[in-house]
């Protein structure tokens, strides 16, 4: 059985590349992995490769897949924007800040120090 595996992406902030670029970038990347000799068993690949990308500047998020991966679960598009809840950007509903975690979650002391800055996700 094929595995199915995810590369993630991030845009950098100061980035002037469009999206559609960028997406171009990733969609190259994906299908050069996906067709390495290595993952290739007697004709049939072991793994699918699809890419999660995400672009700060816009507060989006994308799923993209390789061309194999497109044709092997009979998808429309290589490249799906995320639904975000309707507003222009990325929904942040399911999301804490490090101030809600502190006061809900965990104590202060028992965050590291290197998560200071990081949305913690609360569902999937």
């Amino acid at each position: 059985m094929a595995l199915l595996k995810k590369i993630e992406y991030v845009i950098k902030d100061s980035s002037t590349a469009q999206i559609s670029t960028q997406i171009a970038s990733v969609t190259a990347q994906l299908n050069n992995t996906q067709n390495l000799s290595a993952n290739k068993d007697g004709g049939e690949f072991k793994t699918y490769y699809f890419g999660a990308l995400f672009d700060p500047r816009a507060k989006k998020n994308y799923i993209i897949f390789s061309d194999v991966t497109k044709s092997k679960f009979d998808m429309k598009q290589s490249s799906y924007e995320l639904a975000n809840g309707g507003g222009g950007g990325a929904d942040m509903s399911n999301y804490l800040t490090k101030a809600e975690v502190e006061a809900n979650y965990v104590s202060k002391a028992s965050l590291d120090a290197d998560y200071a800055d990081v949305a913690f996700l609360t569902s999937l």
